[in-house]
């Protein structure tokens, strides 16, 4: 195996677990939620890659901050995903319709 070149990026060694801050939440058009990822080792560098299952009913910026927006009918639940290096963690949103 050949010696690391001087301008190579230092190896990091992948995550061994993932855990998000919610595991259930329930949420409302409009309303904002703060994902956050604890990772292990505790020093591990690398980036989390935040998604939802459906990204029309709601997004999540690269930061972890999950937007709801307009709900529709027929949209009970979606799912954030936070993944680091094949590392994979879910959250069950419920998605409630005002006044329900």
């Amino acid at each position: 195996q050949d010696a690391p070149k001087k301008d190579d990026p230092p190896q990091v060694d992948p995550p061994q677990a993932i855990v998000l801050n919610h595991d259930d939440v329930t949420m409302q058009a409009g309303e904002e939620l703060e994902m956050k990822a604890t990772l292990t080792p505790e020093d591990w560098k690398g980036t989390v890659t935040w998604s939802t299952d459906d990204k029309y009913v709601a997004w999540v910026s690269q930061q972890g901050k999950v937007t709801v927006g307009t709900l529709r009918s027929g949209e009970p639940a979606l799912f954030v995903t936070g993944v680091a290096e094949g590392m994979r963690a879910m959250t069950d949103v419920l998605l409630l319709r005002g006044g329900e």
